[in-house]
Order: structure tokens, then C-alpha cells, then sequence
């Protein structure tokens, strides 16, 4: 919503707001991270750097290049959107406000996309880190 409304269409943002190009560009950069994060846990290439890294190509991607970002953005992403959506659930039973809004009224303005997009997105990157990490994992030499 906010690279569409940097782009110039009205309406998005409240009051007139409208994001500034270096703001798009920062926006769309991690986005563009965030997916390649996610990838990078569930294709091959996570696990082995790929041709196009050339002095890493074929290398093993050491274990904590992609599991230590994942355990700092995941909670954060699931908090923060289970959050959201306790706050829009007391907007919706009118315990709370948002800009004397409250109710369907304050829903319009808010939605529930962002709650349910980040908490999804950081629940995807629980199950993909899990998945790695099992998939990474040392092998004893005893047995």
C-alpha cells in the first residue's frame, strides 16, 4: 500500500500523507530482503551458496548466516501482528478509538490485512527456520 501510494495514488494514506521516493526504495529493499530470506530457507541454494557468488559458489552457507536474522525478525513480526490484531479486535467491540473512530467505522481505515500478514509471514519463517534447522543440523560422529 505505501509503494502504491509513493507512486502517486490518492487515497491510500490518511490525511494526504504520501511517502518520499527514498522511502519506497527502503520499503521495497526489505521487502526484497525478506523474501529472500524466506527462499533461502526452503530451496537449495540455502544450504549451498549458488554459481552466481563467485568465490562461495558450491560452499556450504555456515548455519547461522540465515538462522540469526530469522530468530530476531519471527517474534518480532508474530508479536507485532497478533498485536495489531488484539488492537483492531477492541476497536471492533468499541473498546477503544482510533481517531474517534471506533467499531466497522475505525476497521475501514485499519483492516485486518496487516495483522494477518505479519503474523503469517512470521509464523512462515518459524516453520521455515525449524525445517532448516533440523535440516542443517551437525551429525554425531559416534553413531
Amino acid at each position: 500500500m505505501h509503494l502504491l501510494s509513493a507512486a502517486g495514488v490518492p487515497g491510500l494514506e490518511p490525511e494526504g500523507y504520501r511517502p518520499t521516493a527514498s522511502m519506497a526504495v527502503a520499503l521495497g529493499a526489505g521487502l526484497g530482503l525478506a523474501v529472500f530470506l524466506l527462499l533461502g530457507l526452503v530451496r537449495p541454494w540455502g544450504m549451498a551458496f549458488p554459481r552466481w557468488t563467485l568465490w562461495l559458489a558450491g560452499r556450504r552457507v555456515p548455519r547461522f548466516l540465515p538462522i540469526v536474522p530469522v530468530w530476531l525478525i519471527a517474534p518480532t513480526f508474530v508479536l507485532y501482528g497478533l498485536g495489531a490484531a488484539v488492537y483492531v479486535t477492541l476497536l471492533l467491540a468499541g473498546v477503544l478509538e482510533w481517531h474517534g473512530r471506533s467499531g466497522f467505522a475505525a476497521l475501514a481505515y485499519i483492516g485486518i490485512a496487516q495483522p494477518l500478514s505479519f503474523a503469517g509471514y512470521g509464523l512462515a519463517l518459524t516453520t521455515c527456520a525449524i525445517s532448516y534447522q533440523l535440516r542443517t543440523r551437525p551429525v554425531s560422529r559416534r553413531g
